[in-house]
């Protein structure tokens, strides 16, 4: 039996999870019906692994609707397909099977983990900390319980509670990422590229799923990128791309490096290509920046008025995954102070980090009240992370704020950080 035990029983929790009673599963199925349906439209006509999986766990639980097992394997399939394409609409499908599988199972403790992730993916981080609590409650011994748990208290901005809870986690792939994080977050960027490179290398030796390769190699990566040794990044961007070649992720990061690379006919399409595939605003948005880069205002203005509808969109539809875009697109892109102050209060609202404190400071520098800016820059870099782009902004707010001296030596510090730090780049 052993971690079994929660079967024998359920426990009241927020978002209705461990209801003892059955609940209806008509309604999870209907939804499932249309969404498939609708995701098979939007997804690209190939033999893809993945959407195979789809299409065969679909099958699966029309014929036998109370398979808690099988709508939680398509709930992870969902899962796996928005991560590969980039389309976040698709975990609207993911959501839809886990809670199927909970209105069979309140307990499963998969199925949970699930719907955690999801919360997760959507920034919806306050949510995904209850889930994961409750699972940790009632399976003490998961280790997915501990990640996502300490995943959802590092977005929140509670850095120290998130190290406690992973600290009791054996070595593994995820537990050398997370490990990579928190040392970016007190400043120690050496050792978060070490830990990082370890990550991804473990992942490959262990024979983890391909996408888990290339994502551990992607943020290697990013990490490369962010120092500004770019051969370095292509190096990693590249062995994600031999083993996930159709990466929404890796495609992504490439377009970005050829930016910053100035191969810039190869980074425009590279963007193109991706909107073809899939219209994101953030995508749109880069594009648009891209332009803006090369002093082409009004091929940037087309792309940045169709990253602004989406992005109003998608907060119509009561999402906020796109608030930090929201931010930096008006601080950045259309230079609209107020507006960026007012996406960025939204944000620091539901997560209080060093990356939404340092968008509400540059946001603020914008609307031109520099005394209120700097305040945010020290919370920003009070755990001691350092960043170039976050020194650099720091330096102009310091030096507007008339610390004219400690301006300039956040503005250094930039460059030594990353001689690169003025080249093309994506708002992340």
């Amino acid at each position: 039996m052993g971690r079994l035990w929660w079967i024998r029983r359920s426990v009241r929790q927020p978002h209705d999870y461990g209801r003892k009673k059955r609940r209806s599963f008509r309604w999870p199925l209907a939804l499932l019906g249309v969404l498939f349906c609708a995701l098979c439209d939007r997804l690209p006509a190939t033999d893809d692994a993945t959407q195979q999986r789809i299409e065969l766990l679909t099958r699966r639980v029309k014929e036998r609707p109370h398979d808690f097992i099988a709508l939680t394997m398509l709930g992870q399939a969902y899962s796996s397909r928005a991560r590969q394409t980039g389309d976040l609409s698709i975990y609207k499908g993911a959501e839809a099977a886990f809670e199927g599988a909970l209105a069979e199972f309140p307990e499963h403790i998969a199925a949970l983990g699930g719907v955690c992730s999801v919360r997760m993916a959507l920034h919806r981080f306050d949510e995904a900390r209850s889930i994961a609590g409750h699972i940790l409650r009632n399976d003490p011994p998961s280790s997915e319980g501990r990640l996502l748990l300490g995943d959802a208290q590092l977005a929140l901005g509670k850095t120290a509670e998130a190290a406690r809870t992973w600290q009791p986690l054996p070595e593994s792939p995820a537990v050398f990422w997370r490990r990579s994080q928190l040392a970016r977050l007190r400043g120690d960027n050496d050792e978060a590229l070490r830990l990082a490179l370890r990550a991804a290398e473990e992942a490959t030796a262990r024979g983890e799923p391909p996408e888990n390769c290339a994502w551990y190699r992607v943020r290697v990566g990013e990490i490369f990128f962010r120092k500004g040794e770019l051969a370095f990044a292509e190096e990693q961007y590249r062995t994600a791309l031999e083993q996930s070649p159709q990466s929404y992720d890796v495609a992504e990061h490439f377009a970005e490096l050829r930016g910053a690379q100035e191969r810039f006919d190869e980074a425009i399409k590279g963007y193109q290509d991706l909107i073809t595939r899939l219209p994101r605003p953030d995508l749109e948005q880069a594009l648009g920046d891209l332009f803006l880069f090369l002093h082409k205002p009004e091929q940037a203005k087309s792309w940045h008025d169709k990253a602004l509808a989406g992005y109003l969109a998608s907060i119509d539809r009561g999402e906020i995954h796109f608030l930090h875009h929201l931010t930096g697109f008006f601080a950045d892109s259309r230079e609209d102070g107020a507006q960026a102050v007012r996406w960025a209060r939204k944000d620091l609202a539901l997560r209080a980090t060093p990356f939404t404190h340092e968008a509400l400071a540059w946001a603020l520098y914008r609307a031109g009240d520099f005394v209120e800016s700097q305040r945010e820059m020290e919370m920003a870099l009070a755990g001691g992370i350092k960043d170039a782009h976050i020194c650099y902004h720091a330096g102009l707010i310091y030096s507007a704020a008339g610390n004219i001296e400690r301006g300039q030596e956040f503005l250094h510090g930039a460059l030594r950080l990353n001689p690169r730090a003025n080249g093309f780049h994506v708002h992340r």
